[in-house]
Formats: C-alpha cells, sequence, structure tokens
C-alpha cells in the first residue's frame, strides 16, 4: 500500500494535537497481513509496546 495514502496526514494530524503516534513497517508483509499469523504476532507485539510505553508516561504524568 502506498503510505501517503491515509498514514502520513494522520501521523501528521496526531502529532500536531499532541497524540503519541508511531509507524513500523513489516518487511514483505502483504496487504492483508492480518490474515496471516506470523505478521499477526508481530502487529500485536509492536502494538504491545507502544501502547505499554505511551500508557506509563500517561500514568506518571498523574
Amino acid at each position: 500500500d502506498n503510505m501517503d495514502t491515509q498514514a502520513v496526514p494522520l501521523r501528521d494530524d496526531m502529532s500536531r494535537l499532541k497524540i503519541p503516534v508511531g509507524l513500523f513497517v513489516i518487511p514483505d508483509a502483504p496487504h492483508g497481513f492480518l490474515r496471516e499469523k506470523k505478521w499477526f504476532d508481530i502487529t500485536i507485539d509492536v502494538a504491545d509496546l507502544f501502547f505499554s510505553t505511551y500508557l506509563k508516561e500517561q500514568e506518571k504524568k498523574r
């Protein structure tokens, strides 16, 4: 997929709003990558790391 179609503008908007955002590109993953367990597992691991980090930062601010 072309990341410029949605990912870049969305990340820019979120950054302007000071909302944490990240992008992880899975090498060789096709458009329907979530249908295959190996890419699904990578996606969950990366999302878990992102949210764990973000939520810990939010907890420190309280």
